[in-house]
């Protein structure tokens, strides 16, 4: 309580930003988030929500840029692009078919990861 006697508001500062799986399955951005989401479900009469590990929770490949048809002259590079998400990240192969019918599958060691930015 203040001086007013107005009962004061607690404020949840994570300093820890460690996105966290909960024992809901899902991701959280931080402790706090995981400590309201838990706070709330019990509001819900849910069950609480609980630290399952210090590190995202896994989720199934999702390719979230496809990529698109690329026509080229012989001889000259081509640039493919996609963009995927997973945890953890999924394996990329690209499948070349040549007008002979041939396949041939570039695996990721041909594959740059730019980056992985998590918003």
């Amino acid at each position: 309580m203040d001086s007013r006697g107005v009962p004061r508001e607690a404020r949840c500062e994570c300093n820890d930003q460690v996105e966290m799986c909960g024992s809901d399955g899902k991701t959280y951005r931080n402790y706090c988030h995981l400590m309201e989401s838990s706070k709330l479900a019990k509001i819900e009469q849910k069950p609480a929500i609980k630290v399952f590990k210090r590190k995202p929770c896994d989720s199934a490949p999702e390719i979230t840029l496809p990529p698109v048809s690329v026509s080229n002259k012989t001889g000259s590079n081509v640039f493919l692009t996609c963009e995927v998400a997973g945890v953890p990240l999924p394996v990329v192969e690209w499948l070349y078919i040549a007008p002979t019918g041939k396949q041939i599958v570039y695996p990721s060691k041909y594959i740059y990861v730019v980056g992985q930015i998590k918003i």
